[in-house]
């Protein structure tokens, strides 16, 4: 069977839409979808809407007259009618020279196609080189990339005067091969069906170079044996179809940049996976997340998930970093770096068919599978230190409060300012508070000043501070003492007892 090696890109496209739309009707995300049957895998791909190509090459020399050639249009019968209507379908009978009888989409109608053969078979000669360059041309005014020939026959190689195939060699059979090479088919397979003990049906290698035969005990067997080409082109297409899809697994997206603030143990974030397959639905399966940080651990919402192709499911996961005990320290910054790893098998509702009936190598892989995270705890107890601190402050504050009532006594009796030469009265105030002026109008004189309390060793452990001089000018503190009377700038004071106090 030949695989060429040429691939027309782009005609089965039109299948991945088909192949999406029928996974995401029929698989939820985290559900595995059961295992798909050929039929299934075959429709999504959309094989019903991507025809294959078939060229039927039939003997009608005769020799096949009467009971094999009734024989061979029965098993062709059921041949067609399994066939897809969109397949491609040409017929070709042969003896003296090759002609065709049909050509066009196979249809739902056998017998039409049948009734398009010869009533019998009559001819004088067999000339499987004329039906060989029949089928050749066939090829070459075709693009379908999958292609199936078949050759029935019951003789040899028998060609009449003036064919270009006189014997089994030469030149034009040299030329034959040549064109059969530059069709340059994705898929072309041929089958030989030697309808008797010895015939030249192998001849179809000259231009199928791996093409099979088909060995049948009786003309009966022969529709059984029509299955075989039926199957192996399906098959072809669908191994088309795929492309490199077997060989696509599933990508682990991790979230983007440090996973954040730890404090409280825990982070919410989420997984996406990937599915790089264009037709090929997806499930992973035994889905687990691990980390080289023992103090690191990760949950998974759900350990199963079912992706269809070429799209990504999301997976919520929630992260517990043990950043160890709260610290006696007000600020105690940790920090972790770790890497994540993923696991999980990955698999298919399509693995049994691809593997057993397309005979490809499936072993789909989970790619991306480590992940770099980072994140930063507070593990150090401000609040403890704050309120300490605000103690030690409230403590200062009643000392230094206390400190300065202590230095600064509230003041009490009578405040009397006289001229020290002539008497005369310019004021008497009654003192209170801390801290008086001595200006008018308590005190009609020409100065201005203050006075205040002042810690002494009296019984009463006050004494005053007057502070009294010209205007702008600078007055040094003289203290009086009660019942004493002190000349201050040429103003004399006198503190007296209130007999109130």
């Amino acid at each position: 069977m030949a695989h060429n090696s040429s691939v027309r890109a782009g005609w089965w496209l039109p299948v991945t839409f088909a192949a999406v739309l029928a996974v995401v009707l029929a698989t939820p995300a985290c559900v595995s979808a059961a295992p798909a049957t050929e039929e299934e895998v075959y429709r999504a791909l959309g094989l019903d809407r991507a025809g294959a190509q078939y060229v039927v090459l039939i003997d009608t020399s005769s020799s096949m007259r009467g009971a094999p050639y009734s024989g061979v249009k029965a098993s062709l019968r059921g041949f067609l009618a399994a066939l897809d209507k969109t397949d491609d379908v040409t017929l070709v009978t042969f003896d003296n020279d090759a002609v065709v009888r049909f050509q066009g989409p196979a249809g739902d109608n056998p017998d039409g196609l049948i009734a398009r053969l010869p009533a019998d078979a009559g001819g004088a000669h067999t000339d499987i080189g004329r039906a060989l360059e029949v089928a050749v041309g066939v090829l070459q005014g075709s693009t379908n990339p999958i292609t199936t020939v078949l050759l029935l026959t019951d003789g040899k190689h028998d060609p009449p005067v003036g064919s270009r195939y006189p014997f089994t060699e030469g030149t034009s059979w040299t030329t034959l091969t040549q064109r059969a090479a530059e069709t340059h088919k994705q898929h072309l397979m041929g089958y030989a069906v030697p309808l008797a003990g010895q015939t030249d049906a192998g001849l179809l290698t000259r231009i199928v170079p791996d093409a099979r035969t088909l060995t049948i005990a009786s003309i009966g067997d022969l529709e059984q044996q029509l299955a075989a080409p039926k199957k192996a082109s399906r098959a072809a297409q669908a191994r088309a179809a795929l492309g490199d899809d077997p060989g696509r697994g599933v990508t682990v997206e991790w979230p983007a940049g440090a996973l954040g603030d730890l404090s409280a143990g825990t982070t919410r974030t989420s997984l996406v996976l990937r599915a790089r397959t264009r037709n090929v639905p997806l499930d992973v399966s035994g889905l687990a997340v691990t980390s080289d940080d023992p103090r690191v651990t990760a949950e998974l919402d759900t350990d199963h998930v079912s992706i269809p192709p070429g799209t990504a499911a999301t997976v919520n996961m929630t992260i517990h970093w043990d950043a160890g005990a709260r610290s006696t320290w007000p600020v105690d910054t940790r920090s972790t770096r770790t890497t994540l790893r993923a696991a999980g098998k990955v698999d298919s509702p399509w693995s049994t068919v691809i593997r057993q009936n397309l005979g490809i190598d499936f072993t789909p892989a989970l790619d991306g599978t480590t992940g770099h995270v980072e994140g930063t705890a507070q593990r150090g107890q401000l609040a403890p230190w704050a309120a300490g601190l605000g103690v030690l402050l409230l403590l200062g504050a009643v000392l230094l409060g206390r400190r300065w009532l202590g230095r600064n006594p509230k003041m009490f009796g009578r405040l009397r300012a006289t001229s020290p030469i002539s008497g005369q009265l310019f004021g008497e105030v009654r003192l209170s508070g801390r801290r008086m002026p001595i200006a008018p109008p308590a005190f009609a004189v020409p100065g201005r000043g203050t006075v205040s309390g002042a810690p002494a060793p009296e019984p009463d452990g006050v004494k005053l501070r007057i502070g009294y001089g010209p205007v702008g000018e600078p007055a040094d503190p003289t203290d009086c003492r009660l019942g004493r009377l002190v000349i201050v700038n040429g103003v004399a004071f006198e503190w007296c007892r209130d007999d109130a106090h």
